[in-house]
């Protein structure tokens, strides 16, 4: 069977944010990764690191707290945004076909704590997070979001969000986002005045709902979901990203923060990028890149097609100077410095997103 290398590449680039049917969808839950790490010895120690010091600033000490996981998962999600704009709901579909590595929705990161409080991420594993910028749809709703559930694990492995969002003490905690190391990147850089503002570059929404581990839509269209409760509430388990900028890098903090009282955090509700908000129990930092921009993170009709060969001989010395669109030279290019990957690779996985027969199931994933 003869194929094509692409004679578009929208489809296969657009990393396949589809909109869902009326239907609502069945909930599956990622699986949680278990680990061998043993939990952090003498909790109530009130040690603090020494600060870490960035370009962009130096980041406030950690310090001790009662709350110390053994692992974190990190479970990024490429997804859309349902209507109303005004509130949207994140909903995220699982990625169709099972042999996608680089152009997957998915982008979930586990790390490990080590003795200091500190966090790393195993050798061999995923180690950032490559997104795409947005623009705002005939709805007022980003084109491209990216949401975010963090589950915190003890050392067998057993999620431990109640102990930060139930009980004495629900209220008391919630993420932050900081920023530091801030660059150009890509084929299509530039440094501008406005990257030292992280608003400007990042755009994050809490979507927290009580029970906190229960999604605000639920597979059984006569049962009831978990109510949105981050208007009062935010604790930054659940909530998604925007991306208002494209060709950029920088190093994303998750910054867990602890309040002396739930009166003093309700004072006022918190931003996200609040620096100054209550006392730094525990940062997570990983490296983001902005590697295309929507829509031109697709590359529309200018691949050479290849009418009268198969997949795999016609590809097997492809090269990407072989382009004749120097636009799709740079964009390709883009992707694969940010993926780290080879010029073919990329190609075999646009192609299999193509021409797989196997379907996004529109009543999978995960919504909050």
């Amino acid at each position: 069977m003869n194929k094509k290398i692409l004679t578009s590449l929208a489809l296969a680039l657009s990393l396949g944010f589809v909109s869902c049917d009326k239907k609502t969808p069945e909930i599956k839950t990622p699986d949680k990764p278990s680990t061998e790490q043993e939990q952090k010895k003498n909790e109530g120690e009130q040690q603090k690191e020494e600060p870490k010091k960035e370009e962009g600033g130096q980041l406030p000490p950690v310090a001790s707290d009662s709350f110390a996981p053994a692992s974190v998962r990190l479970g990024l999600y490429g997804g859309h945004l349902h209507a109303p704009a005004s509130d949207p709901a994140f909903h995220y579909v699982p990625t169709a076909g099972k042999f996608l590595k680089y152009l997957a929705f998915e982008q979930p990161i586990t790390m490990q704590r080590d003795e200091k409080g500190g966090w790393t991420v195993p050798s061999g594993q995923r180690d950032k997070w490559c997104v795409v910028s947005y623009k705002l749809d005939d709805k007022g709703l980003a084109t491209r979001v990216y949401g975010l559930w963090i589950d915190y694990l003890d050392a067998s492995g057993k999620n431990i969000n109640e102990q930060i969002a139930s009980g004495a003490n629900d209220g008391l905690y919630q993420h932050f986002f900081t920023l530091t190391n801030v660059s150009k990147w890509g084929s299509k850089g530039v440094d501008e005045d406005t990257d030292t503002d992280p608003k400007t570059l990042v755009e994050y929404f809490y979507k927290d709902t009580t029970p906190h581990d229960k999604p605000h839509h639920t597979g059984d269209k006569d049962a009831q979901g978990a109510p949105f409760t981050f208007h009062t509430n935010p604790r930054g388990l659940k909530g998604y990203f925007q991306f208002p900028k494209a060709f950029k890098s920088f190093t994303l903090h998750i910054e867990l923060r602890k309040f002396a009282s739930a009166d003093e955090k309700n004072k006022t509700v918190k931003a996200w990028h609040d620096a100054k908000a209550g006392t730094v129990v525990s940062r997570i930092s990983l490296p983001i890149i902005v590697y295309a921009e929507y829509p031109h993170d697709a590359i529309e009709d200018n691949i050479t097609s290849l009418e009268d060969e198969e997949f795999e001989a016609a590809i097997k010395n492809f090269t990407i100077d072989k382009l004749a669109s120097q636009n799709d030279r740079r964009i390709l290019k883009d992707f694969m410095d940010a993926f780290g990957v080879d010029a073919i690779s990329l190609i075999k996985e646009f192609n299999y997103k193509l021409t797989t027969s196997e379907k996004s199931d529109e009543n999978g994933g995960v919504w909050f």
